[in-house]
């Protein structure tokens, strides 16, 4: 009987020492967010006096040659926003960035079509173009 019990007991200590890690990695994997990897500041490829830098508390904020032109609060979302562009099936499978001004009626709407710590491709709705960061 005592060798029964001292074998369920390492069982179930093998089974919790296993267990844990996968629920701390699976923990992890539920709190990372898309804001984690856009947070910081962006310099246009094309144009290295814009950057666009956005923070932790949802702020955007976009100069130009060092001056602050606009502040907005940013969410990134999967479903896609209301930018005043009628779309009848919008694809599921992207993200988009909305920027809404502060103290104002303004939204601009992107796609994201690239995302990662060095890069950011952004398209403007209804702009047919591509805007292209890479991180400062």
């Amino acid at each position: 009987m005592n060798i029964l019990y001292q074998n369920l007991t390492l069982k179930k200590k093998l089974i919790v020492s296993a267990v844990i890690p996968l629920l701390i990695l699976f923990g992890l994997a539920l709190t990372y967010s898309i804001n984690d990897d856009i947070t910081g500041t962006w310099v246009l490829k094309n144009d290295p006096k814009s950057k666009w830098m956005f923070t932790t508390d949802s702020k955007a904020k976009i100069y130009y040659d060092s001056e602050l032109l606009s502040t907005y609060t940013y969410t990134i979302t999967s479903i896609f926003p209301d930018c005043g562009i009628d779309v009848s099936n919008p694809p599921s499978d992207l993200q988009y960035l909305v920027l809404d001004k502060t103290n104002s009626n303004e939204k601009k709407c992107f796609v994201i079509y690239g995302l990662n710590q060095e890069n950011l491709t952004l398209s403007p709705f209804g702009e047919g173009k591509f805007l292209t960061f890479q991180r400062q």
